[in-house]
């Protein structure tokens, strides 16, 4: 295969650098294997951009020379990358930063008695966690960006509104008597 994809299920014998020279083939060709959880990218020279990240695998690359062409987002995925030779293009970074936890609804209504309290909110969400980026490189060419924050967590709900006050009890009429006595 020249300059192409191959796509190599799960089940396939061999892997790595040994099945692209099984294959013949030549340098601009990338050999990716997939399972449930990792997607695996091997070839001679290997441009690492976001067209190689699945958002539900972790991603692992193998090669000769590996190029970071662009910002690449794989928030919570585990990254790998071994090679001989790392190049860092300006402005390339990898971020596998957690997603923000979810937030509640905005707030609840009380449809408790007059004069009773309101509720509490709900807590936001937990922040996700990051992956990991473990790098593996002879030499490193450019600036190397890495990320790997939690999530932040979402925002707590706000509380309810206290219900309107009960109404007070009547005073007791004033009569001309009562104040005479006094």
């Amino acid at each position: 295969v020249a300059g192409g994809t191959v796509r190599i299920p799960e089940t396939t014998r061999g892997s790595g650098m040994s099945a692209l020279l099984a294959a013949r083939i030549d340098e601009g060709a990338l050999l990716i294997e997939e399972s449930a959880t990792v997607r695996r990218v091997t070839g001679i020279s290997v441009g690492v951009d976001s067209s190689l990240v699945d958002p539900t695998k972790d991603l692992v690359v193998i090669a000769y020379s590996a190029e970071l062409r662009d910002q690449i987002w794989a928030p919570g995925k585990n990254v790998s990358i071994f090679t001989r030779k790392l190049i860092s293009n300006h402005g390339a970074a990898l971020n596998v930063s957690g997603h923000a936890g979810n937030t509640p609804p905005v707030k609840v209504t009380n449809t408790e008695a007059t004069g009773a309290d309101g509720k509490n909110g709900a807590d936001g969400d937990q922040g996700k966690s990051a992956g990991s980026i473990e790098i593996y490189a002879q030499t490193l060419h450019g600036e190397l960006v890495l990320l790997a924050n939690g999530g932040h967590g979402g925002r707590g709900q706000d509380g309810m509104d206290g219900n309107n006050g009960s109404v007070g009890p009547d005073g007791a009429d004033d009569s001309l008597e009562h104040r005479e006595q006094r």
